[in-house]
């Protein structure tokens, strides 16, 4: 028998081409972001979920850039939602679990963001309410809520929480337009004053934040409380592309701050 000899080159030019495959195990393939959550602007789950410990975790596309929205988007959750306060978890900004509601500027993120944040927590009010109303066997229009517990108003021992009706669960559902917002007549959260996350930092003077991008500023804590109720401005730094404010030294600067004044820095507490 003959034997034909070759060599891998000749192989590879009379055969025109070579496929190689090979397969991965289905653990080795990447997880795209978001693909456990959803994070389309009509579905309840991009905004909300409902913990079995009856916690709420809000997620918002918005940031908090000094304009006091870790509060104030919180407070419309609760408010809509009828729950604590201090049970509503804000995420902000992670682009792996948050729905994308434009960007932040001015007042729009409560303008935008709030109302649609406002509109998902009624509509998970409404179907919370549909849903113990079939627990409890009671028509919807008999029951109220507070704190997160839905009860049968003439008999307030018939009750069931949202943990027990859906923690830890999917709401599954679309927002709802028509689902109704509470009136300001019935407000209990929003409108309260309600001490704001970031000010415990900057009234410690610590460093609150720096951007680069073409321009480099830096933000640092500048306002300080020398006695109950006295807050004053010590310092503030701000760089700009080409420029730098004025710096002048404040006298009796407390220690660890830089003790500068930028005369064209402004500060906002």
């Amino acid at each position: 028998m003959a034997t034909i000899e070759t060599t891998r080159r000749e192989f590879l030019l009379g055969a025109g081409a070579l496929v190689v495959s090979f397969g991965l195990a289905p653990g080795a393939l990447a997880q795209t972001p978001g693909a456990t959550k959803p994070l389309a602007l009509d579905q309840v789950d991009s905004f909300l979920a409902v913990g079995k410990d009856g916690a709420v975790t809000m997620y918002t596309g918005k940031v908090d850039i000094g304009t006091g929205i870790r509060i104030a988007l919180p407070q419309m959750v609760a408010e809509e939602l009828d729950v604590a306060l201090a049970k509503v978890k804000l995420i902000e900004g992670d682009t792996a679990l948050t729905p994308d509601q434009g960007p932040t500027w001015g007042s729009l993120s409560v303008q935008i963001g709030g109302v649609q944040l406002r509109q998902a927590a009624a509509t998970a009010r409404q179907a919370l309410i549909q849903m113990a109303a079939q627990r409890l066997g009671s028509p919807s229009a008999d029951l109220a809520v507070k704190d997160g517990v839905i009860f049968v108003r003439a008999e307030p021992s018939r009750r069931v929480s949202y943990a027990e009706l859906i923690g830890d669960q999917s709401f599954n559902l679309k927002l709802d337009p028509a689902a109704p917002l509470k009136r300001p007549s019935e407000h209990t959260v929003v409108g309260q004053s309600v001490p704001r996350p970031d000010v415990v930092t900057k009234v410690r003077r610590e460093r609150v934040g720096r951007r680069d991008g073409g321009q480099a500023a830096q933000g640092y804590l500048v306002f300080v409380g020398r006695a109950p109720g006295d807050v004053e401005a010590l310092g503030a730094r701000a760089r700009h592309e080409g420029r730098e404010g004025r710096r002048r030294r404040e006298p009796g600067r407390p220690e660890g701050g830089d003790g500068q004044r930028h005369e064209d820095a402004q500060g906002h507490l």
